[in-house]
């Protein structure tokens, strides 16, 4: 009885260790779970070196780009770089602060309503200037926010616009305006009914005296527009200091011939 019963128990532990190792090998493997880090992105922004002042013009050195959590920037309300519209000639629309984080909000570009009055200011006007040699201000670089001067040429005798230059020991040169901005270029369009170039004109920012100065000095003898750099040194200009070099290169072969 006793061995029927080892017999019976060894049987069933058997079956049952045959069993288990069946499930096991037969049993699907589980599937390792994967945890994928969250990507965070990244935005830049544009933050100041510097203070800057208002209706000054925005430089690249103004500021550096900062790369900054995509989160971050969204909950201080910070605009990434790349929607900023900043092109030659955009103004700072405020005062700010070294640190602070650039804005198109903070700035205002040439067509933006309020941008004239902007470069204006309180003290200046807006002057309509259009060269009577065209081909000067095509040519020169300047660019919105560029400072130029205008060098008048007129005589201490008589109006050149009425006599020309006749009187040509009477004639001088010298700066009228110093560095005005230019605040807005037109460029040169095609006419449909003469299919004619228009000359480029220039909006440039001029008190009353300056504008005033300018027009008297248009009727009295001839403006040229020059880049405000190119005219630092100059003050005036006199025809003796043209006419005294050729006289003495005269007198010089004069006397040559005779020796």
């Amino acid at each position: 009885m006793k061995r029927l019963f080892f017999f019976t128990l060894i049987v069933c532990s058997v079956m049952y260790l045959v069993l288990s190792m069946q499930d096991e090998f037969t049993q699907k493997p589980k599937s390792k779970v994967i945890v994928q880090d969250k990507i965070i992105k990244k935005v830049e922004v544009a933050k100041l070196t510097h203070n800057v002042i208002k209706s000054k013009t925005v430089k690249k050195s103004d500021y550096i780009l900062v790369k900054i959590d995509e989160i971050e920037a969204k909950n201080n309300n910070f605009a990434p770089y790349d929607t900023i519209n900043v092109i030659e000639g955009s103004l700072y629309q405020k005062d700010m602060k070294e640190g602070e984080v650039l804005s198109g909000n903070d700035i205002l570009n040439p067509g933006d309503a309020g941008y004239l009055q902007l470069s204006l200011g309180d003290h200046l006007m807006p002057y309509h200037y259009k060269a009577g040699n065209q081909e000067i201000i095509e040519s020169l670089p300047i660019r919105i926010g560029d400072r130029v001067s205008f060098v008048a040429t007129s005589s201490s005798v008589d109006n050149i616009k009425e006599s020309g230059y006749s009187n040509i020991h009477s004639i001088s040169s010298r700066v009228v305006v110093r560095d005005a901005k230019v605040v807005q270029i037109l460029k040169s369009v095609e006419s449909k009914d003469s299919e004619r170039n228009v000359p480029s004109s220039l909006l440039i920012a001029l008190s009353l005296e300056e504008i005033l100065k300018l027009e008297m000095a248009q009727k009295l003898g001839d403006v040229t527009l020059v880049p405000s750099k190119l005219s630092v040194q100059l003050t005036v200009i006199k025809s003796s200091d043209v006419l005294d070099g050729v006289s003495g290169v005269r007198e010089l072969r004069i006397s040559g011939g005779m020796q």
